[in-house]
């Protein structure tokens, strides 16, 4: 995030220019700004002889202006204004962009739809059944047979499983979203899994897997 635009304090009736602007320089040092850093760094630019005017090299001058001039009270407030600008632009930026979750229901849709396309595209040069009638969905692979001069290419098919995933995953990142995903709760484990999740687990399961788990989680409730 940029650093937010404040405003420094305005110079105070007297104050000298050269010392208002060491003031400034001051300011914009940030958290963890001193008087002995503001004066190395005056010393530094001034040893280079680059030419650049500073307002002093002395760090007695600094400490003088600072004291006659309220430094530290001027430069809390600035500190403060810099604050709530950069809570602000939080604030902003939260209200904003990917940050709502309108619009990344709105991007994951945009996703969804690109790949649900790619799944379903049809080449027209294939039979209804064959695996090339959908090239998205169906990879083909070739394949040499054989060796030396006998040696002939063979074309294989294999199932896109990452596209599938990355469509199943965009499916639930919208369901996740919009919350239309219910959740359970693992006995076992005390972890949060989707219903699909644990619905699918229990299909897998044989009939004594299942009973193993019902006497399992009936014994947990009797305790």
């Amino acid at each position: 995030m940029a650093r937010p635009k404040v405003k420094i304090p305005d110079r105070l009736k007297g104050e000298r220019a050269k010392a208002y602007s060491a003031f400034c320089d001051y300011c914009r040092m940030g958290i963890g700004r001193s008087l002995r850093k503001l004066g190395d760094e005056y010393r530094a630019r001034g040893g280079a002889k680059s030419g650049t005017e500073i307002p002093t090299q002395r760090g007695s001058t600094l400490g003088r202006w600072s004291s006659r001039y309220a430094w530290q009270d001027r430069v809390e407030e600035y500190d403060l204004l810099m604050q709530e600008a950069r809570q602000a632009d939080i604030e902003k930026e939260a209200l904003t962009g990917l940050a709502t979750p309108k619009n990344r229901i709105h991007e994951l849709k945009k996703l969804a739809n690109d790949l649900a396309r790619m799944i379903y595209t049809e080449d027209d040069g294939f039979e209804i059944s064959h695996p090339g009638r959908r090239p998205f969905l169906w990879v083909r692979d070739t394949k040499m047979m054989g060796s030396g001069p006998l040696a002939y290419p063979v074309d294989l098919y294999r199932y896109n499983s990452p596209l599938i995933g990355d469509f199943r995953g965009l499916l639930d990142d919208i369901a996740h979203e919009v919350g239309g995903r219910r959740q359970v709760i693992d006995i076992s484990t005390e972890q949060k899994i989707s219903l699909s999740d644990a619905l699918g687990e229990l299909e897998n399961l044989t009939p004594e897997e299942l009973a193993a788990r019902y006497r399992d989680i009936a014994h947990q409730r009797a305790d």
